[in-house]
């Protein structure tokens, strides 16, 4: 099994032959990710892949979910994690001097629930990540042979999963279990 997590918004151009799970309506599987257990038997994904949903993930639970996403893949198993790096936003902040402008755009990029039109609670922002602190949680994980990737450049089992807006604004990481 190849899991989608969090990719409800991914259905239609997302490969064919991954299983969705996500928070929201129309995923194959419904599940909050960040309270329940994954709704499959442990050690029985071959591939997760994860795509700007850890960062909606309060940090007390994180845990909790790279421990999930652990037991549910095989010995093997490989993961793709990607989420946005706060790094980009830093560095803007610092470049434009901490203007009012700068801090408001970026602080509303970040935290704003309505960025996404929606104005759910749970998927405003609620964490970040840098190429660090996704290495240190992910490693406190567990997972091991964690390598830093960037779009266009994973392993073949992620053909065609990420989604090109996010290209340039987002770290990549790839891990076994």
């Amino acid at each position: 099994m190849k899991l989608n997590v969090g990719g409800q918004q991914t259905i239609g151009r997302f490969p064919e032959g991954w299983t969705c799970v996500d928070i929201l309506a129309g995923a194959d599987l419904h599940c909050d990710i960040s309270t329940t257990q994954l709704p499959v038997e442990s050690c029985s994904v071959t591939s997760l892949y994860c795509s700007h949903v850890l960062e909606h993930i309060w940090p007390w639970r994180l845990p909790f979910v790279l421990e999930e996403f652990r037991r549910v893949l095989t010995p093997q198993g490989r993961m793709r994690i990607v989420v946005p790096d706060m790094d980009i936003a830093i560095r803007e902040i610092v470049k434009r001097n901490f203007s009012v402008e700068a801090l408001t755009y970026y602080m509303r990029w970040w935290f704003d629930p309505t960025q996404d039109s929606k104005g759910e609670p749970y998927l405003s922002h609620v964490g970040g990540f840098n190429w660090n602190s996704l290495l240190e949680c992910v490693t406190a994980a567990g997972f091991r042979e964690i390598t830093r990737m960037r779009y266009g450049k994973h392993s073949s089992v992620f053909e065609g999963c990420d989604n090109p807006g996010h290209a340039s604004t987002s770290v990549h990481l790839e891990a076994i279990k």
